[in-house]
């Protein structure tokens, strides 16, 4: 138990320290990147959760034919696409905070919660379209395979 506090412990103290060495304009830019990023895991989330209701509903999910399977196909593709966005985005607050340390000897102040803002549009957009796609894929799929076992 204590071997696993102290980690804890050095990366709690650690943070806080770096937090005392931020402006304030740092910290306001830090918070509105938390912001941004909470809403947008919070938007492919509710994405996702939609889409998952959609493929329950249509009893595609049921559907198995080796690899061509809708579950094969969503667990490979879709989401596994999930899980990489929600962590792409789950790293901004640190990236930014590695920038802030980077440009205390480079001198940049740029704040990246306007550059989130705009990769998050087309990201969320993209991410409905691949829900999409992966649907109508398993769709075709299901149709196909079903075919095929009624020539059997």
């Amino acid at each position: 138990m204590k071997k696993q506090l102290l980690p804890m412990f050095l990366l709690l103290f650690s943070q806080h320290a770096f937090a005392r060495d931020m402006s304030p304009q740092e910290a306001v830019c830090l918070s509105q990147i938390r912001d941004e990023t909470d809403f947008i895991i919070s938007r492919i989330n509710l994405i996702h959760t939609d889409y998952e209701k959609q493929l329950k509903q249509t009893a595609l999910g049921k559907f198995k034919s080796g690899d061509y399977s809708t579950i094969g196909l969503l667990d490979n593709s879709i989401r596994k696409y999930h899980r990489k966005l929600v962590h792409k985005f789950k790293k901004y607050p640190f990236r930014y905070q590695a920038k802030i340390k980077a440009s205390h000897r480079s001198g940049s102040k740029r704040c990246l919660a306007d550059q989130l803002r705009t990769e998050a549009v087309g990201t969320i957009h993209g991410f409905e379209i691949s829900w999409q796609k992966a649907l109508e894929q398993a769709e075709k799929n299901a149709s196909y395979f079903q075919q095929v076992d009624e020539l059997k």
